[in-house]
């Protein structure tokens, strides 16, 4: 496959866009490998058990009210759950999605003569993770349907999330539904009921879950649309270790 460069790499912190002030970014997934060799074993023997990640960003300094410092410092001492995006080199539908649930673990500012004040932040993993994709990625202005992704199907066990960002716009109220389809476009799509956030009035996130058999192909639709536009980022992935 085609390499690519870090100009299309995004990345979001809730519904809050950070790409404009990274420069770098890092995700890092550890796995608890155990050893069991025993005395008769001519090499290592290891178990796989549960995982871990953890994520960095390097930035400058933005202080303006509610923009990128203000974003962060929002995190210390914050205990709930912040859902965190990594894009790697294309933002587009269809590309491949890092979801994950995060707390911030430090901001460390910094400054030098002939340098820029810098705002950097390193995450820890609080729950899981999904490799998914990007369902839907546009300005929202009217009801409708997405395009719809093979992100595969998951299993009777399994864990599929959605998380749906809102980052701005200009609207009363809208919903934004989840379908699924076997076989796109040969088996009509139905909404998981689940996976749909109703009734948005404001910018936001919204974490969905749902444990249980989805189909293969995932779709967003636009209903009950009331406003001018809205600037809405949906993703979608089987969560990693369910």
């Amino acid at each position: 496959m085609a390499k690519l460069a870090n100009v299309g790499s995004r990345v979001y912190i809730d519904q809050y866009a950070l790409s404009g002030f990274l420069n770098s970014l890092d995700m890092s997934v550890t796995q608890e490998t155990p050893v069991v060799s025993t005395l008769s074993d001519s090499g290592p023997r290891r178990l796989v058990g549960n995982y871990d990640h953890s994520h960095s960003h390097s930035g400058f300094f933005d202080g303006d009210t509610l923009s990128f410092d203000s974003w962060i410092h929002a995190l210390v001492e914050n205990n709930s759950d912040h859902y965190l995006l990594e894009l790697f080199g294309a933002n587009a539908e269809g590309n491949i999605a890092y979801e994950s649930v995060v707390a911030l673990e430090g901001k460390p500012l910094s400054g030098a003569i002939a340098g820029a004040v810098l705002l950097n932040q390193a995450y820890q993993g609080r729950n899981a993770m999904s490799r998914g994709r990007v369902i839907r990625n546009g300005t929202i202005s009217a009801n409708g349907n997405g395009t719809g992704q093979n992100i595969g199907a998951s299993s009777a066990t399994q864990t599929f999330q959605v998380v749906i960002r809102v980052m701005s716009g200009t609207f009363t109220s809208f919903d934004v539904n989840v379908q699924e389809s076997q076989s796109d476009p040969g088996d009509p799509y139905a909404t998981v009921a689940d996976l749909s956030q109703t009734g948005i009035n404001a910018a936001g996130v919204w974490r969905k879950t749902y444990v249980g058999a989805t189909e293969a192909y995932k779709r967003v639709n636009i209903a009950n649309w009331i406003g001018t536009d809205a600037l809405v980022l949906v993703t979608a992935g089987i969560v990693a270790g369910t």
